[in-house]
């Protein structure tokens, strides 16, 4: 991606409480998705074979875990409130 910092979380201030809450918020088939590609290294293909969903759906699944969780951790490092 152009234009593109990758900053480790830890070097954000982030705690992991932070990380937990925002993941917490997700839904439960995003999350696995986001959680398979992100930790367990798969492609979001083969997160959709483990959890029996198609590519398609897992690829979205995977977009919006990763929308929510940026926006949740944006808000937390910028100071903004992220529940309502």
């Amino acid at each position: 991606m152009a234009g593109f910092v990758h900053v480790p979380w830890y070097a954000t201030g982030l705690r992991h409480d932070a990380l937990a809450a925002a993941l917490a918020d997700i839904s439960p088939g995003d999350r696995d998705v986001l959680l398979l590609v992100a930790w367990a290294e798969l492609t979001s293909e083969e997160a959709g074979q483990a959890l029996g969903i198609p590519a398609g759906t897992a690829r979205s699944r995977l977009h919006r875990a990763r929308r929510q969780l940026r926006t949740a951790l944006t808000n937390t490092i910028s100071g903004k409130a992220s529940h309502t």
